[in-house]
């Protein structure tokens, strides 16, 4: 049986508002691959640990997130271990953060897609 598409949403996500943002990094890797889109819903604030999208240099990028037991803030950090952790503070946090993901959507047939959602 088929679902409506807010019906997968996360609670209290406007299915408007609901974005899929193209995979364009390896930052992920494994979880996400370049070619995936990632659901994300808008958000401003921390809502515990997760995968979270940053408005970092003019673009978004996807990281994950959690409190840092050693110091008030957050630990952030990508999937494919080549990559380093950073540190936010709480306002550093709130200042970039422009959604929560909460689905992946691997593409079965990349010739359906328009080509300037890959970018």
């Amino acid at each position: 049986m088929a679902l409506p598409a807010p019906a997968v949403f996360p609670m209290g996500a406007d299915a408007a508002r609901v974005r899929f943002l193209p995979v364009i990094s390896d930052n992920m890797q494994p979880t996400f691959r370049r070619g995936d889109f990632v659901a994300v819903a808008p958000i401003n604030d921390y809502r515990g640990e997760g995968i979270y999208v940053f408005e970092l240099l003019g673009r978004p990028n996807i990281y994950r997130a959690a409190t840092d037991p050693m110091r008030p803030g957050f630990i952030v950090w990508s999937d494919n271990p080549a990559y380093a952790r950073h540190h936010f503070t709480v306002e550093q946090f709130a200042d970039a953060v422009i959604g929560q993901a909460f689905a992946i959507c691997k593409v079965i047939d990349p010739t359906l897609i328009p080509t300037t959602a890959n970018h």
